[in-house]
Protein backbone atom coordinates (compact mmCIF):
# COMPACT_ATOMS: atom_id res chain seq x y z
CA UNK A 1 0.00 0.00 0.00
CA UNK A 2 2.56 2.51 0.99
CA UNK A 3 4.44 1.40 -2.25
CA UNK A 4 1.63 2.23 -4.12
CA UNK A 5 0.85 5.71 -3.12
CA UNK A 6 4.65 6.63 -3.50
CA UNK A 7 4.84 5.36 -7.01
CA UNK A 8 2.79 8.43 -8.54
CA UNK A 9 4.33 10.46 -6.12
CA UNK A 10 7.74 9.81 -7.49
CA UNK A 11 6.56 9.35 -11.01
CA UNK A 12 5.60 13.40 -10.42
CA UNK A 13 8.91 14.15 -9.13
CA UNK A 14 11.05 12.57 -12.34
CA UNK A 15 8.46 14.05 -14.99
CA UNK A 16 9.30 17.36 -14.88
CA UNK A 17 13.33 16.91 -14.61
CA UNK A 18 13.33 14.13 -17.65
CA UNK A 19 11.32 16.63 -19.95
CA UNK A 20 13.87 19.24 -18.97
CA UNK A 21 16.89 16.65 -19.91
CA UNK A 22 15.13 16.47 -23.41
CA UNK A 23 15.23 20.42 -23.95
CA UNK A 24 19.26 20.20 -23.04
CA UNK A 25 18.32 23.08 -20.72
CA UNK A 26 21.61 22.44 -17.94
CA UNK A 27 20.57 25.74 -15.56
CA UNK A 28 16.88 24.08 -15.52
CA UNK A 29 18.24 20.52 -14.87
CA UNK A 30 20.36 21.92 -12.00
CA UNK A 31 17.29 23.73 -10.67
CA UNK A 32 15.36 20.55 -10.93
CA UNK A 33 17.78 18.15 -9.31
CA UNK A 34 17.78 20.78 -6.14
CA UNK A 35 13.68 20.44 -6.45
CA UNK A 36 14.67 16.80 -6.83
CA UNK A 37 16.12 16.44 -3.50
CA UNK A 38 14.45 18.60 -1.50
CA UNK A 39 11.57 16.32 -2.68
CA UNK A 40 13.39 13.03 -1.70
CA UNK A 41 13.85 14.61 1.53
CA UNK A 42 9.99 15.51 2.38
CA UNK A 43 9.02 12.17 0.80
CA UNK A 44 11.51 9.78 3.19
CA UNK A 45 9.95 12.18 5.95
CA UNK A 46 6.67 11.59 5.10
CA UNK A 47 7.16 7.77 4.90
CA UNK A 48 8.92 7.50 8.04
CA UNK A 49 5.74 8.93 9.41
CA UNK A 50 3.38 6.39 7.84
CA UNK A 51 5.68 3.81 9.34
CA UNK A 52 5.81 5.57 12.54
CA UNK A 53 1.34 5.53 12.35
CA UNK A 54 0.58 2.07 11.19
CA UNK A 55 2.97 0.95 14.45
CA UNK A 56 5.45 2.82 16.76
CA UNK A 57 8.87 0.58 16.53
CA UNK A 58 10.24 1.87 19.90
CA UNK A 59 6.89 0.20 21.83
CA UNK A 60 8.20 -3.34 21.00
CA UNK A 61 12.14 -2.54 22.11
CA UNK A 62 11.29 0.14 24.88
CA UNK A 63 7.95 -0.34 26.04
CA UNK A 64 4.49 1.85 26.74
CA UNK A 65 6.08 4.44 29.32
CA UNK A 66 9.64 5.42 27.58
CA UNK A 67 8.27 6.06 24.14
CA UNK A 68 4.92 8.16 25.91
CA UNK A 69 8.05 10.01 28.02
CA UNK A 70 9.51 10.65 24.57
CA UNK A 71 6.35 12.05 22.90
CA UNK A 72 5.95 14.24 25.62
CA UNK A 73 9.36 15.97 25.58
CA UNK A 74 8.72 16.13 21.49
CA UNK A 75 5.47 18.15 22.79
CA UNK A 76 6.96 20.19 24.88
CA UNK A 77 9.59 21.43 22.60
CA UNK A 78 7.29 22.30 19.97
CA UNK A 79 4.40 23.29 21.47
CA UNK A 80 3.74 26.34 23.55
CA UNK A 81 1.93 24.03 26.59
CA UNK A 82 3.72 21.90 29.06
CA UNK A 83 2.92 18.52 29.71
CA UNK A 84 3.82 17.04 33.08
CA UNK A 85 3.84 13.15 32.73
CA UNK A 86 3.63 10.81 35.75
CA UNK A 87 3.88 7.27 36.26
CA UNK A 88 1.79 5.71 39.08
CA UNK A 89 1.86 1.61 40.28
CA UNK A 90 4.25 -0.67 39.21
CA UNK A 91 5.65 -0.36 35.27
CA UNK A 92 4.85 -3.43 33.66
CA UNK A 93 4.82 -4.66 30.34
CA UNK A 94 1.43 -5.30 28.68
CA UNK A 95 -0.20 -7.23 25.49
CA UNK A 96 1.14 -5.35 22.12
CA UNK A 97 -2.14 -4.52 21.01
CA UNK A 98 -3.02 -2.62 24.54
CA UNK A 99 0.37 -0.51 24.74
CA UNK A 100 -0.24 -0.02 20.99
CA UNK A 101 -3.67 1.41 21.76
CA UNK A 102 -2.52 2.90 24.86
CA UNK A 103 0.23 5.03 22.94
CA UNK A 104 -2.73 5.59 20.06
CA UNK A 105 -5.25 7.59 22.90
CA UNK A 106 -2.70 9.50 24.16
CA UNK A 107 -1.01 10.95 21.08
CA UNK A 108 -4.76 11.54 19.86
CA UNK A 109 -5.33 12.92 23.06
CA UNK A 110 -2.79 15.57 23.13
CA UNK A 111 -3.22 16.42 19.35
CA UNK A 112 -6.75 17.61 20.13
CA UNK A 113 -4.95 19.51 22.62
CA UNK A 114 -2.70 20.95 20.45
CA UNK A 115 -5.75 21.50 17.75
CA UNK A 116 -8.25 22.90 20.23
CA UNK A 117 -7.78 23.41 23.99
CA UNK A 118 -5.60 26.46 24.17
CA UNK A 119 -4.22 25.09 26.85
CA UNK A 120 -0.76 25.86 28.88
CA UNK A 121 -0.58 23.06 31.11
CA UNK A 122 -1.27 19.40 30.42
CA UNK A 123 -1.49 16.63 33.22
CA UNK A 124 -0.81 13.24 32.03
CA UNK A 125 -0.98 10.54 34.49
CA UNK A 126 -0.75 6.27 33.76
CA UNK A 127 -1.77 4.20 36.48
CA UNK A 128 -0.63 0.48 36.81
CA UNK A 129 -3.11 -1.85 38.79
CA UNK A 130 -2.92 -5.38 39.39
CA UNK A 131 -6.26 -5.66 37.19
CA UNK A 132 -6.50 -2.66 34.59
CA UNK A 133 -4.06 0.30 34.01
CA UNK A 134 -5.60 3.62 34.14
CA UNK A 135 -5.12 6.86 31.85
CA UNK A 136 -5.44 10.51 32.75
CA UNK A 137 -5.01 13.33 30.85
CA UNK A 138 -6.66 16.43 32.27
CA UNK A 139 -5.38 20.37 30.42
CA UNK A 140 -6.40 23.74 31.51
CA UNK A 141 -7.77 24.67 28.51
CA UNK A 142 -11.32 26.11 27.08
CA UNK A 143 -13.11 23.25 27.14
CA UNK A 144 -15.98 22.23 25.01
CA UNK A 145 -19.39 20.87 25.01
CA UNK A 146 -19.32 17.37 25.37
CA UNK A 147 -23.84 17.53 24.71
CA UNK A 148 -22.98 19.58 21.31
CA UNK A 149 -20.68 17.21 20.10
CA UNK A 150 -22.89 14.01 19.93
CA UNK A 151 -24.45 15.55 16.94
CA UNK A 152 -21.49 16.28 15.03
CA UNK A 153 -18.56 13.87 16.77
CA UNK A 154 -15.21 14.62 16.15
CA UNK A 155 -12.60 11.95 14.52
CA UNK A 156 -10.49 12.14 17.45
CA UNK A 157 -12.85 11.39 19.96
CA UNK A 158 -13.99 8.59 17.94
CA UNK A 159 -11.16 7.09 17.61
CA UNK A 160 -10.22 7.34 21.69
CA UNK A 161 -14.07 5.82 21.98
CA UNK A 162 -13.34 3.04 19.26
CA UNK A 163 -9.97 1.88 21.09
CA UNK A 164 -11.82 1.62 24.21
CA UNK A 165 -14.50 -0.19 23.41
CA UNK A 166 -11.94 -2.80 21.55
CA UNK A 167 -9.81 -3.27 24.92
CA UNK A 168 -13.61 -3.50 26.93
CA UNK A 169 -12.80 -0.40 28.83
CA UNK A 170 -14.20 2.36 30.04
CA UNK A 171 -13.95 6.20 28.96
CA UNK A 172 -15.04 9.14 31.21
CA UNK A 173 -14.71 13.02 29.48
CA UNK A 174 -15.52 15.82 31.99
CA UNK A 175 -15.54 19.28 30.37
CA UNK A 176 -17.05 22.25 30.07
CA UNK A 177 -16.57 25.50 28.30
CA UNK A 178 -14.05 27.49 29.93
CA UNK A 179 -13.33 24.64 32.29
CA UNK A 180 -10.60 22.81 30.54
CA UNK A 181 -11.47 19.01 29.65
CA UNK A 182 -10.86 15.78 31.95
CA UNK A 183 -10.72 12.64 30.09
CA UNK A 184 -10.29 9.32 32.29
CA UNK A 185 -9.60 5.62 30.41
CA UNK A 186 -9.73 2.17 32.13
CA UNK A 187 -8.44 -0.83 30.74
CA UNK A 188 -8.38 -4.30 31.72
CA UNK A 189 -4.86 -5.97 31.41
CA UNK A 190 -5.49 -9.14 33.83
CA UNK A 191 -8.09 -12.39 33.83
CA UNK A 192 -9.12 -11.66 37.80
CA UNK A 193 -7.48 -14.97 39.55
CA UNK A 194 -5.70 -16.54 36.89
CA UNK A 195 -3.07 -14.20 36.03
CA UNK A 196 -3.09 -14.21 32.38
CA UNK A 197 -3.38 -11.37 30.17
CA UNK A 198 -6.90 -10.03 29.71
CA UNK A 199 -8.14 -8.45 26.72
CA UNK A 200 -8.66 -9.49 23.04
CA UNK A 201 -5.55 -10.67 21.21
CA UNK A 202 -3.93 -9.15 18.44
CA UNK A 203 -6.33 -10.48 16.07
CA UNK A 204 -10.05 -9.58 15.20
CA UNK A 205 -12.73 -11.53 17.50
CA UNK A 206 -15.65 -11.77 17.46
CA UNK A 207 -18.32 -8.98 19.23
CA UNK A 208 -20.73 -11.74 20.86
CA UNK A 209 -22.52 -8.84 22.49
Amino acid sequence: MILGNLYPLLLGILHPMLTTLDGGDLDAVRAELRALRESVRRSLADVRRIIYDLRPMALDDLGLVPVVKRLVEEYNEKYPFYIEFRVHGREERLKPMIEVALFRMIQEALNNVVKHAEATLVQLVLEFLPLKVRLRIKDNGKGFDLEALKDRPTFGLMGIRERVKLLRGEIDIQTRPGAGTDLRIEVPIYDQGTGTAKGPEDKTERDDG
